[in-house]
């Protein structure tokens, strides 16, 4: 599965627990297998696409900025 690019107002931690994955993060490209994990600046266009040929399974906690209510 590959899903189109996408951007995030938050940091993202991602665990990968099964599979293998390209996780593109603006010019850059990780080849991930199940153990590895990224933290990263998510305001910057990000996808995933399942390189295996299982399932990928991946954790995934998003880090937030507090909103300023001026």
């Amino acid at each position: 599965a590959k899903r189109e690019p996408v951007i995030t107002q938050a940091f993202e931690f991602k665990y990968l627990l099964q599979g293998n994955l390209r996780y593109t993060i603006g010019e850059d490209v990780y080849e991930m297998e199940a153990g590895d994990s990224l933290f990263f600046d998510a305001n910057e266009w990000h996808n995933p696409e399942n390189i295996g040929t299982t399932d990928a399974v991946l954790l995934v906690v998003y880090f937030f900025q507090p909103r300023n209510n001026d």
